[in-house]
């Protein structure tokens, strides 16, 4: 049974809520054009949703996020996965520092935040538990700026306003 979570000010507000779960959010796709969404969490499933709306004509897309999440375009995604394997099955280094610069200029260049494991020292290319989202759209959005995504937490729905904790 899915999580339902449920926000402080949720029945005053006009906006609409969808839960993106068994397709609800494809009744409300009509109702993206020229709308302000916000989707809470930048996994896979919240990188999908945001497709959803800005393909569904949205004006700005805002992601809010505890950890900006790796998002990759497709042809990074080719490009790392088609390198040859080795026998142990993952691939070779040779290329890798390349791919990353080129990866990291796509966030530099179109204004996407980068994910904060990037930066804090571990290495990582992903948050421990996540995954990377593969979604060009996100960083042609982000070019245009109709997405953006902003680290926090909603503490309650106020009108037609989304307020953060802090």
């Amino acid at each position: 049974t899915p999580r339902v979570l449920k926000l402080p000010g949720e029945d005053l507000f006009d906006g609409t809520i969808t839960t993106s779960i068994s397709n609800d959010m494809n009744n409300t796709v009509q109702s993206f054009e020229g709308k302000r969404v916000v989707i809470q969490g930048m996994g896979a499933f919240a990188m999908e949703c945001a497709r959803t709306a800005i393909e569904g004509g949205a004006s700005k897309v805002t992601i809010i996020c505890r950890r900006h999440g790796t998002v990759s375009i497709r042809a990074m995604d080719y490009l790392y996965f088609n390198r040859p394997f080795l026998e142990d099955g993952s691939h070779h280094d040779s290329g890798s520092a390349e791919l990353m610069r080129i990866w990291r200029n796509v966030y530099k260049d179109s204004g996407a935040t980068m994910p904060e494991c990037w930066s804090d020292g571990s290495g990582a290319l992903t948050h421990p538990g996540h995954t990377i989202s593969v979604s060009d759209i996100w960083f042609v959005a982000h070019h245009y700026g109709i997405a953006s995504s902003v680290r926090g937490e909603i503490g309650h729905l106020d009108g037609h306003h989304v307020v953060l904790t802090d």
